[in-house]
């Protein structure tokens, strides 16, 4: 689960406004199966985009002949994924929620391309070549919710996200209960910066928070998310990561955080697709299944008393058995 691999692109093509990472392929390339990742986002944020990066790249070591579309706009979703679909490949991934209503529209045109949302939400009959993915990633942030009630001094914990979409909702609500569970009393302050991508602003919102007393900041905001980091980390506050295990940013200052195992989990779907048993609907995955987890802890967190990091590790244990089912909420309560 610790995926620390560092962006390292190895060619860029610029064509029709996106730009194309093609992963060089072997002279046997053209009978080897093709995957395509598609997202909305860079892939060098140090969070979710670089772990589809880890993902469709892991396809490539797996055999298979991979490329990576970043940095698509809304309306060039669709038209994209029905290019790559008409050009024969066998899976198209779409790296975000967005996808999913663009690819209900295009699966049932490609039937022999499979279509997976990486990152969904879970709808009850989908067309058969169609896979949405619904990542519990409430799971971990309740386990770093409990971790910031210990470790706050000041009694005042912050979350930030990029949106205030369902599945992120859940996220900071998991966290926010977490925090509760341990005492009631300490404040959670959580903020939607509307953007991944703009580290000025989720600086700005995490300087705001710790200004009013937060002293663990739990950043879940893709790019947007190094800016809260940077914010932490000058005011020598502690912060959380997420997607990737982002304590190499700022050692001393990141103290934990989520990660997702990505790659094994596009293994699997490749795996599913080349031996003809991928079926197509709704799948949940959580730490359960090892796509989700929390990482170990580092500086502050893992000086704490001994009793408190074996509770950690308990609920940790129990979440993934089942005895301990985290609550999923996903509308806001703080309006």
């Amino acid at each position: 689960m610790k995926n620390r691999a560092k962006w390292n692109p190895a060619l860029w093509v610029a064509g029709l406004a996106l730009v194309f990472l093609a992963f060089a392929g072997d002279a046997s390339a053209a009978d080897k199966p093709k995957a395509a990742l598609l997202a909305n986002h860079t892939v060098n944020d140090a969070g979710f985009g670089q772990a589809g990066y880890l993902g469709i790249n892991a396809m490539k070591n797996g055999g298979f002949d991979t490329t990576l579309v970043e940095n698509l706009k809304s309306p060039d979703l669709e038209a994209t994924a029905r290019d790559f679909a008409s050009r024969g490949y066998s899976i198209v991934f779409g790296h975000s929620f967005e996808f999913q209503a663009h690819f209900f529209k295009v699966a049932p045109d490609y039937p022999k391309t499979k279509f997976i949302v990486t990152k969904g939400a879970p709808k009850p009959t989908t067309p058969d070549n169609l896979l949405i993915i619904d990542i519990k990633e409430h799971q971990p942030a309740f386990v770093l919710g409990v971790l910031a009630a210990h470790l706050t001094k000041t009694k005042k914990v912050s979350a930030i996200a990029g949106f205030h979409y369902g599945t992120i909702i859940r996220i900071m609500e998991a966290f926010r209960d977490g925090v509760a569970s341990v005492d009631p009393s300490i404040e959670v302050k959580i903020a939607y910066a509307g953007t991944w991508m703009d580290p000025v602003k989720g600086k700005e919102i995490a300087l705001a928070h710790i200004g009013e007393g937060a002293d663990v900041v739990y950043a879940h905001a893709s790019v947007t998310s190094l800016g809260i980091i940077e914010a932490a980390k000058e005011k020598g506050v502690m912060a959380y990561g997420s997607v990737l295990d982002q304590n190499s940013i700022a050692p001393e200052t990141v103290v934990a955080g989520s990660i997702y195992d990505f790659p094994s989990m596009f293994l699997n779907v490749g795996k599913s697709v080349k031996d003809g048993s991928f079926k197509g609907g709704s799948v949940s995955y959580g730490m359960a299944e090892g796509v989700v987890d929390v990482t170990p802890l580092y500086a502050a967190a893992k000086q704490l008393p001994a009793d408190v990091q074996d509770k950690i590790k308990k609920l940790r244990a129990d979440i993934i058995s089942g005895k301990f089912v985290v609550k999923e909420i996903r509308k806001r309560r703080d309006k």
